[in-house]
């Protein structure tokens, strides 16, 4: 049998979560994406934050990788479009951030982390320079995780209910 392999994703034919990896350097994506297709995942890359906010919306991957360089912290603006959209707000973030981040992006990442979410919102994670591949990979699976115990507990939708009913009705195993 033969696996079809997807355009624009790294490990098409993986069996893992998609991951969206945006980072402004491509050193940083591929390293990243390699040991990603190496652990079983399905990685989409984007260099800027206009592709990441549109592969986001088109692709909803588990989680949005956002690297945020040190010369340039519009970066995070990347998590705000994410989160306004009502198709994307979803999707888990996880920010690699410099190791010591300046008063502005130290900021903005507190007001991100500090904004009270409901089940429609996805986790957010931090993880800073320099980290091991271990590191960000735990964090990784501990957001893809808890997105998925969030999918889970979602409210039952009315065709999901009537369905419910129905087989409980139509179940003859079961004593009127």
């Amino acid at each position: 049998m033969i696996q079809r392999k997807i355009p624009g994703i790294f490990g098409g034919t993986n069996k893992g979560p998609l991951v969206l990896l945006f980072s402004p350097r491509e050193r940083v994506l591929d390293i990243l994406t390699v040991g990603l297709v190496q652990c079983n995942y399905q990685v989409v890359q984007a260099a800027t934050s206009y592709l990441a906010s549109i592969k986001a919306s088109q692709m909803l991957p588990k989680v949005v990788v956002v690297d945020v360089s040190a010369g340039n912290n519009k970066d995070i603006l990347v998590a705000e479009r994410l989160r306004k959209s009502v198709r994307s707000r979803g999707i888990a973030l996880l920010f690699i951030i410099p190791g010591t981040p300046d008063r502005h992006l130290s900021r903005v990442i507190r007001e991100l982390a500090e904004k009270p979410l409901d089940d429609q919102h996805g986790k957010m994670g931090l993880l800073s320079y320099p980290f091991s591949f271990t590191n960000f990979l735990e964090k990784l699976k501990k957001l893809v995780i808890d997105k998925d115990t969030a999918q889970r507990n979602l409210p039952v939708t009315d065709d999901e209910r009537i369905r419910k009913i129905a087989e409980l009705l139509f179940n003859l195993s079961i004593d009127p």
